[in-house]
């Protein structure tokens, strides 16, 4: 009785035990295929095995090497910045960053790219190319993707000396991170001595919002749906604002919008000028961007952007966007979103108008 007794108490050990085993490889597999996500005002976790690529010219550029992120780190603000080689928006705030960092003995700036859509070597030279001189590292497995939680690039994180995650998420320097306070006024500030808050969630950047106060930028483009051709310096004219409205037959919010828009339109056609732009990579797209014109009797032409040039000119990531041209040429204003009020909006601008035309009359 005993003895059967003590077997079965060392079978249901041993079988606690394997389980045990299991459980413990598991979780360090996850530990290591799943790292745990950095958050703001906690340490950053601690991310280990990594690579990075070789920058330096010559024979060896495509090779990686071992790479210590702790030893990046050595007491100073470390910036984390996601991108992909040859993503023009996020290599342009790249160098103006790695130029804001350069000669800071304080600051440790490294990059992250996706192992995807280039080749080491081709990051390398693209390195070369833009006189990047920094760490970066190949992000294999998305592991360090994972850790900063990069929905999208460019993706910034700040990381203060004392190892602490102060913010996860800024786009470029000029991208207000806490009220009017951008990302390089709040870097100036932590890298002398002036202190580095924490912000828990760091506000959506428009970067079309970064073209206010500058000149618009020519386009000429074809017409849906009979391709006239259609020049945006022929409608910026003297006595009107022209509303630049990018938009997508597939946007909910540009349904809701559009339709208020016209109506807006139609009430003002004195004071006003629209031209809508839509992304058209395939047919499919062109005939929905018909439809829905024909469906609202859209009295303004929509223009096709199939090459996404004045999209990326115009930094546009979100539909509907209008951005507001004074008569001069210059940017006023952006508009972002349904649910506009188009009378607080465009109202004071267009009594604007008005008052300068009487008074040079």
């Amino acid at each position: 009785m005993n003895r059967t007794t003590t077997k079965g108490g060392l079978l249901a050990l041993a079988t606690i035990l394997v389980a045990a085993a299991a459980l413990f490889i598991s979780q360090g597999q996850a530990s290591t295929d799943k790292p745990l996500p950095a958050i703001p005002g906690a340490p950053f976790p601690k991310v280990e095995g990594l690579k990075a690529v070789n920058t330096v010219p010559g024979p060896q550029a495509s090779t990686l090497a071992d790479f210590s992120l702790d030893s990046a780190m050595q007491g100073k603000y470390l910036l984390l910045f996601y991108w992909i080689a040859g993503e023009e928006t996020a290599e342009e705030s790249l160098v103006s960053l790695a130029q804001w960092a350069k000669g800071k003995p304080k600051v440790s700036l490294v990059g992250i790219v996706p192992p995807r859509g280039k080749s080491a070597q081709q990051v390398a030279q693209r390195c070369q190319e833009l006189g990047l001189e920094i760490p970066v590292i190949w992000d294999e497995g998305y592991r360090m993707q994972q850790t900063v939680r990069a929905a999208s690039v460019p993706h910034i994180s700040v990381v203060d000396p004392n190892r602490v995650v102060r913010m996860l998420g800024a786009y470029n320097l000029k991208h207000k991170v806490l009220d009017d306070i951008t990302l390089g006024r709040y870097l100036d500030t932590a890298v002398g001595g002036g202190g580095h808050p924490t912000i828990a969630e760091v506000p959506r950047h428009y970067p079309v919002t970064e073209l206010i106060d500058g000149p618009y930028i020519d386009f000429t483009l074809n017409k849906v749906p009979d391709n006239q051709v259609v020049r945006l310096s022929d409608l910026v004219t003297d006595g009107k604002l022209t509303l630049l409205v990018f938009w997508s037959p597939d946007c909910g919010h540009c349904k809701i919008e559009l339709p208020e828009l016209d109506k807006y339109y139609q009430r003002h056609r004195d004071a006003l000028n629209l031209v809508g732009i839509v992304k058209v990579p395939n047919d499919g797209v062109r005939q929905r961007t018909s439809d829905f014109i024909r469906l609202h009797d859209l009295k303004w032409p929509t223009v096709v952007d199939r090459a996404q040039k004045v999209y990326s000119d115009y930094r546009v990531r979100t539909t509907p966007t209008t951005v507001v041209v004074s008569p001069q040429g210059k940017v006023q204003s952006v508009l972002l979103g349904s649910g506009v009020n188009l009378d607080d909006e465009l109202g004071p601008l267009i009594a604007d108008l008005k008052k300068t035309a009487r008074s040079g009359a």
